[in-house]
């Protein structure tokens, strides 16, 4: 029996069940702590680039590199359109995709 086959027979573990569950009340709270801390971050930093003037978007000067990291926050996972989806089916407890309530 080839390994792949073998692979996907074992039992899934406790992680590997909920990867598909819909989020929990915990996970709509840190994604919208996550939202917050980066939207606060880049203004900060955006509000910082623009008091040092041209200089700052030079890769010289390190506000450019902090300028780079945050602005990259913005695509890590979870994305600021699904957390305002899910806090906002929360609120309204609206049904997910499944047609089932949150």
């Amino acid at each position: 029996m080839p390994f792949f086959i073998k692979f996907h027979q074992q039992p899934l573990t406790r992680k590997q069940k909920t990867l598909g569950a819909p989020p929990t009340a915990r996970d709509r709270e840190s994604g919208l702590v996550k939202m917050t801390v980066t939207t606060n971050a880049i203004a900060a930093v955006e509000r910082a680039v623009e008091l040092v003037g041209n200089p700052g978007l030079s890769r010289a000067n390190q506000i450019e590199r902090h300028l780079r990291d945050v602005l990259c926050s913005r695509i890590h996972t979870p994305q600021n359109d699904s957390i305002l989806l899910a806090a906002g089916r929360a609120a309204f407890k609206a049904p997910d995709e499944r047609g089932e309530r949150l």
